[in-house]
This record gives structure tokens, C-alpha cells and sequence, in this order.
């Protein structure tokens, strides 16, 4: 079983695994939708049905889902019809959104990346939050709606969340009487355990690894900020990607592969085959564990692996990296009722019924905080643990890195200096001088 991930760096990357999720849906199947919000002005503009457009860059069962509930959403109210407008890809999204708004005929939700090109076109969207007297953004994951905000303004609407999270073959952790709550406290621990365990053969080869290392370039950067560090300073004019919080991680991280010889790592190939092969280093008994997304759910065997928070740095209180969650905007050239009725059916995608069942149905994280206190979602996690686990990674998670105002060149730098690391073996410090200079040099020329 093999999944076909197309990723744009962290936000994209979230979008499609949680498509893959999406691909084995779970729980009760059942498809009540609930709408227990009202505008507190709706009784005023009882009128012909105002029509508007929802451009969306999802595909399969999870745009099949997301139909399920426009659907119910125009079933449940008779003032505002939501129309999806489907596209390939997020780039597709935004190309069909600046067409349609040279027309002067823009869509009034637009799904996607949430980049510095995008929020210029998106409306403040607290002015119609302010018309539901029940609604308040304290209800909704902090980090979905810092990813939102833009000084004081909500620029966005955080549509579902993801994250990773560790992997690891649970026969083999109770065979060897290891707990995970100790084996997986922090990357000290997992790098004492994968010397203890990592196992080689009579040729000097490795039969077992202690861990497999995933080979995916914004790991680079997520684990860093999870370890306080930045990539730029407050005023985006100084690169800091050679820190102390940079290279202790990657130092960590080279330290395991290339000199305690303990951490596998696959990388090149076709696709994301690399991926799979660190995957099923766990599935298939070759390693003890490994670092996967949320959208490798579904792939896992769980009567096999089971889940665990990924590691912090010692001395950390908890694992707080940088969470990319889907996001969709309110144009601000959209008439204003059209922007008023997308509001509205993002008030009913996001309660916390409505989130609870897409979630389940889907396998996201729903937004909404309520979502998992409500009763069907309390009892799906009692059944589906391994989802728990991704719940929290969102509610400690931190806001991404996401406007980058040298256009990607800062990304292309720091995965160069991922490889060098990784595959190369050169010392963490020596890569990110390296990188920190090359983009010192990019944010001198702005």
C-alpha cells in the first residue's frame, strides 16, 4: 500500500496527508450534521439565498467529505448556498482565484497555502465573528489561529490540523521491557536506547536498528523551533539558523547516523519511496521505531506499531513544534454578503459536533477544542488512541514559519544544509554557518 504525497513545504505537506487519512475512514459512518450557531443579525436578512464559491484544492475521499458537508450546510438554512469549485492543487486554487478576481468575479472562500501572497487578499474576519454571540476564537486550538492572525487582525480560518509523531514496533519494545515514557522522554533517551538495541550481524552489519531516521527536509526546521530557535530575527533582518538550538538537534541527529552507526536513513529514489522504506523498517521488525506523519495512519498496522509523542531536546517541557494546519481565506474583493455567508458556513463546518464528525470521518484534527469533549468523539478516541496523540501534538504546537521574503530561496538553503547533514555526515555547526551565511546574503539583497 503505497500513497502518492505531494508536498509544498509544511503547510502543503499537511494538506496531503491528511488526504491520506482520509482514505480509510473510521468510526460510526454516520452523516448527521449539526448547526447549533446563528448570526445574531440573521432573522434581519431573510432574503433570496445568497450564492457563493469555495475553491478548494483537495481530492479524493477527502473532497468527497467536504461535499457531505456543504451539502448538509445548504440543507440546514435557507439564506446562503456554498458552491465548490474543485482544483488540482493549492497552486491550482490560487492561479483560479487571481483569474476569477481579473474577472472581478472572486470566490468568497479560497482553501490553500496562507504565504505573504495570500493573506494581501484576505478580509479580517473578526468584523463577522462579531455577529455570533456564542462564537470566540478561545474555543479553537491556539496554533491554528496564531497561523491566522496578522497583528491584531484574523486573516484566515484554520481548517484541520496535523503533525507527527513517533512510531514504534510495540512486540519488540515488550520483549526488550522498555518503556516508551522513558525510552521516548527526549532525543538523549532515544539515542541511549538505539545503542542498547541496534543489533549487527557477523559481517559487522546492522540486522536492527534503534531507530530510522525519516528523510524529509522540514523536519530541519520544525525540531529547531521546537528547540527554541528561529530562523529569522524579529525584524526579518538577520539570519539565525546557527544557534545553539539549531545545531544541538541536527549535531544529535548526524551523531546517530554517522557515528553511533544506530539511526537508519533511506533517502533518493523514485517519489516518496524513501518514506516507506522507514516506515516499514518498523512494520517489518528491522527497526524499533521511527518518526511519521499524521497521514501515515492509516498505513500503519497497529496491531504491530503503536504511537508516541515525537522527542523534545532534554530539558524541554513538552514537545512544542511549529504545526501547519489546512487554512482557507475570505478574499476581501468578494461582495460582502458573499464574504458574510462564507463565515457562516465556516461557523457550521467548525462547531464542535460538526468538527467532531469530520474528524472521525476524515481523520483530521478538528479545530475546535469542544470537538473532543463532545460524546461520538470521546468514545472514537477510547477506540482510536493513536489519534490522541496527534491531538496534542496541535495543542502545543507553535506557529510556522511561513512568509518567507526571499521567495523560498531560505527553504532551498536550509534543506541543502538537511542533506549535508544527514547524508553527507559534515558537522551540524559547519552546514548551518554555512546556510546562515548564504542567507544572510539573500536578506541583504531585499
Amino acid at each position: 500500500m503505497k500513497k502518492i504525497i505531494s508536498l509544498t513545504i509544511i503547510a502543503a505537506m499537511v494538506f496531503v496527508t491528511m488526504a491520506a487519512c482520509a482514505s480509510q475512514p473510521s468510526g460510526s459512518g454516520s452523516t448527521e450534521i449539526h448547526n447549533n450557531a446563528t448570526p445574531a443579525a440573521s432573522t434581519d436578512r431573510m432574503q433570496e439565498r445568497v450564492e457563493f464559491e469555495f475553491y478548494s484544492g483537495v481530492g479524493g475521499v477527502l473532497e468527497e467529505g467536504l461535499v457531505e458537508v456543504v451539502d448538509a450546510y445548504n440543507a440546514s438554512q435557507d439564506q446562503y448556498t456554498c458552491k465548490i469549485v474543485s482544483f488540482s492543487s493549492y497552486e491550482e486554487v490560487f492561479k483560479g482565484f487571481q483569474a476569477a478576481s481579473a474577472a472581478k468575479q472572486p470566490p468568497a472562500l479560497v482553501m490553500g497555502g496562507f504565504g505573504a501572497d495570500v493573506k494581501k487578499h484576505a478580509a479580517d474576519v473578526t468584523q463577522f465573528a462579531n455577529e455570533y454571540p456564542d462564537f470566540t476564537w478561545d474555543d479553537y486550538i491556539d496554533a491554528h489561529v496564531m497561523q491566522c492572525m496578522e497583528g491584531e487582525r484574523m486573516v484566515g480560518l484554520p481548517l484541520w490540523g496535523g503533525g507527527y509523531q513517533m512510531f514504534y514496533h510495540k512486540q519488540k519494545v515488550a520483549e526488550l521491557g522498555l518503556d516508551p515514557a522513558v525510552i521516548f522522554a527526549d532525543w538523549d533517551a532515544v539515542r541511549e536506547m538505539a545503542m542498547n538495541v541496534t543489533e549487527k550481524d557477523a559481517n559487522g552489519n546492522v540486522a536492527f536498528w534503534g531507530f530510522s531516521q525519516l528523510w524529509h527536509s522540514p523536519l530541519l526546521h520544525t525540531w529547531a523551533m521546537a528547540n527554541g530557535g528561529r530562523i529569522l530575527s524579529a525584524d526579518e533582518k538577520t539570519a539565525t539558523v546557527n544557534t545553539s538550538e539549531w545545531v544541538e538537534v541536527w549535531e544529535l541527529i548526524r551523531e546517530m547516523i554517522h557515528e553511533d552507526e544506530t539511526m537508519n536513513l533511506y533517502h533518493g529514489g523514485q517519489g516518496w519511496e524513501a518514506w516507506y522504506k522507514t516506515l516499514d523498517d518498523v512494520l517489518e521488525g528491522r527497526a524499533l521505531a521511527c518518526i511519521g506523519s499524521s497521514g501515515d495512519l492509516p498505513y500503519m498496522d497497529f496491531n504491530i506499531v503503536d504511537v508516541y509523542m515525537p522527542p523534545k531536546m532534554k530539558g524541554q517541557p513538552f514537545y512544542s513544534e511549529p504545526i501547519a494546519c489546512n487554512v482557507a481565506i475570505i478574499p476581501s474583493s468578494a461582495p460582502i454578503e458573499q464574504q458574510r455567508a462564507a463565515f457562516d458556513f465556516y461557523v457550521f463546518y467548525s462547531s464542535p459536533e460538526n468538527g467532531a464528525k469530520i474528524s472521525i470521518s476524515l481523520g483530521i484534527v478538528p479545530v475546535n477544542k469542544k470537538s473532543k469533549s463532545t460524546p461520538e468523539y470521546a468514545e472514537f478516541l477510547k477506540e482510536h488512541p493513536e489519534r490522541l496523540v496527534l491531538f496534542q501534538l496541535n495543542e502545543q504546537g507553535q506557529k510556522p514559519f511561513l512568509d518567507d521574503p526571499t521567495n523560498g530561496k531560505i527553504m532551498s538553503i536550509l534543506y541543502r544544509a538537511y542533506d549535508q547533514i544527514l547524508i553527507e555526515g559534515i558537522p551540524a555547526q559547519k552546514a548551518l554557518d554555512e546556510a546562515n551565511a548564504d542567507i544572510q546574503r539573500e536578506l541583504d539583497l531585499l
